[in-house]
């Protein structure tokens, strides 16, 4: 009797441990839980309207191209007077915004100079498609250019994965731009193998764009670019025997506006410039004209 009235304490001792034991880790489960932190949202969740924003951010990368362009050949023909004010030489800056003060070295140690351009036309070789496929990263390195179409390479969440390989000097170089909620943080990188060789914001590169023009100042301040045409085809993309410049506001921002010159001798004005300054590209020279 004795024996089972111990046996019967000792389970019922047990029991209650084992509770109390419970109560107290639930306890301390329940205070933990409390201070476990919530999951914060990121404020760079990509969506279907924010690549739609940076598609059109894009195509305005030198900011809004001014396409309306009117020959000046009636005012030749009328009374107005006009008088030379600028002749710009660009030939001392032709195709220097090729070479940026940004670049990477091959294993041979040639100069790898990256940087941006835009094509006249579509990759197809036709006209008929949006600004933002016309916009290409430069490659230049012992006088040779190659190109690679901005959105070809274009990495963005999980709704597209782009990359290009390139050859210089041999070695083999994958191109990526790594999208962001805003076209001038999104990121360009180049790497050889799992070797990271350059990786820089693509509002650097339309910075240092920007800084390898000649100044020109008439209503506002500009910087004047000077190259050969930049032309696709079906075969792909490059640049041609035929010279144009580009006028851009500067600093660049996606609310200026940029123009661009055929090297054709034709007089142009521009709606958003005015009547008062006629254009001309002649042999190199941007010659300015004001109206009396």
């Amino acid at each position: 009797m004795r024996i089972l009235l111990i046996l019967t304490l000792v389970v019922i001792g047990c029991y209650a441990d084992e509770q109390n034991f419970n109560i107290n880790f639930n306890n301390e489960v329940e205070k933990q839980n409390l201070n476990i932190p919530k999951p914060k949202l990121s404020k760079d969740i990509i969506n279907e309207k924010d690549i739609r924003n940076f598609f059109n951010e894009l195509s305005n990368l030198f900011g809004i191209e001014e396409k309306t362009r009117h020959e000046a050949d009636e005012f030749a023909k009328s009374f107005e007077v006009y008088e030379v004010v600028t002749k710009l030489d660009l030939n001392p800056v032709k195709n220097k915004y090729l070479y940026p003060k940004l670049f990477f070295k091959t294993s041979r140690g040639s100069i790898v100079y990256v940087s941006v351009s835009k094509s006249v036309n579509c990759s197809n070789g036709n006209n008929d498609c949006n600004p933002d496929e016309k916009f290409f990263l430069t490659f230049t390195s012992n006088n040779k250019t190659q190109v690679v179409k901005i959105k070809d390479v274009l990495n963005f969440s999980i709704f597209m994965s782009g990359q290009k390989e390139i050859d210089i000097d041999g070695e083999k170089y994958r191109v990526k731009v790594y999208g962001s909620t805003k076209v001038d943080e999104s990121r360009i990188e180049i790497s050889k193998g799992k070797v990271i060789v350059l990786t820089k914001k693509l509002g650097e590169v339309k910075k240092e764009f920007g800084k390898l023009g000649l100044d020109l100042k008439i209503s506002k301040s500009y910087k004047v670019l000077y190259g050969n045409k930049l032309v696709c085809k079906l075969g792909g993309c490059s640049f041609i025997n035929e010279n144009m410049a580009f006028m851009v506001e500067y600093p660049l921002t996606q609310s200026s506006y940029y123009y661009s010159f055929d090297e054709n001798h034709k007089r142009v004005y521009y709606n958003s410039i005015g009547e008062n300054y006629l254009f001309t590209l002649d042999k190199g020279f941007l010659i300015v004209e004001m109206k009396r």
